[in-house]
């Protein structure tokens, strides 16, 4: 009973916080109370306005029932929207922005992996001379780490420049406290248990003591009163155990008052 107690609390508990948060794709297409969208024409509405699958499909025909209030003109214009409206807004746009927004502005968080992955580039034009210069430059600069270098630079370092300071967040502040209605049913457990235990305990002794042999001048129920007695003291585990009463040990009782012949031969 505990056991199978245990395994539900803990199946509520994962139930619960996942209703109460979005981590992937397929969590955010599987609901309609959180809206989503994207900058209007740009490479993300795109991506989802040719997608084979259809769970990206449904999402992109919801942007388009929700137009009016989803599809923006510019990635700040979705970011606002998304902190204008704390846990009812959704924003897709390229994962380099994301990170570098998230550094700057507070309550911005990024959910779920990469949708797709596509790299920058730059244009040059046509049979180009300096296309293998910048292809071998760029490559220089990220054997050596200079690109990495320069992300953390203006990603992370120059950040301390922004008008906002955003809290560092540590692990318990994504921890809820369990509440008593959480936690109800253990004690329930519990009490239930108890009284049953009361029960199944006077019951054994009432039916244990119906076959035991009374001494002289005692009554059933100072028998019962005793062994009560007994169990109630939580102490000690001796007790000393009386004969039952069965056929053979009323016979003997018969002859012990009869007498019984002596040994030998009777004339």
């Amino acid at each position: 009973m505990v056991s199978s107690y245990t395994a539900n609390l803990a199946t509520f508990l994962i139930v619960q916080e996942l209703e109460e948060t979005v981590k992937s794709l397929a969590d955010l297409a599987g609901q309609t109370k959180i809206q989503y969208g994207c900058v209007d024409g740009g490479s993300t509405s795109k991506f989802f306005s040719n997608a084979s699958t259809s769970e990206k499909q449904l999402m992109w025909d919801n942007m388009k029932k929700w137009k009016e209030t989803v599809i923006k003109k510019s990635n700040d214009e979705g970011i606002e929207a998304v902190r204008k409206n704390p846990g009812k807004f959704a924003f897709f746009m390229e994962n380099t922005i994301i990170e570098y927004n998230m550094e700057r502005k507070c309550g911005l968080a990024q959910v779920g992996g990469l949708l797709d992955n596509k790299g920058y580039g730059i244009a040059l034009p046509k049979n180009s001379p300096y296309l293998d210069l910048f292809n071998e430059a760029v490559l220089k600069l990220q054997e050596t780490g200079k690109l990495d270098e320069l992300k953390r630079k203006w990603w992370k370092e120059q950040r301390k420049e922004s008008s906002e300071t955003c809290p560092t967040a540590s692990v318990s502040d994504s921890v809820k406290p369990l509440m008593l209605a959480n936690v109800g049913g253990v004690f329930v457990v519990l009490v239930v248990g108890c009284i049953c235990s009361v029960f199944i305990t006077c019951f054994e002794i009432i039916w244990y003591s119906r076959g035991i042999k009374l001494n002289q001048g005692e009554s059933r129920k100072r028998e019962i009163i005793k062994d009560l007695h007994f169990a109630l003291q939580c102490r000690g585990n001796v007790k000393p155990v009386k004969k039952v009463a069965t056929s053979s040990t009323s016979g003997n009782n018969e002859e012990d008052e009869m007498g019984s012949a002596p040994y030998g031969l009777n004339n």
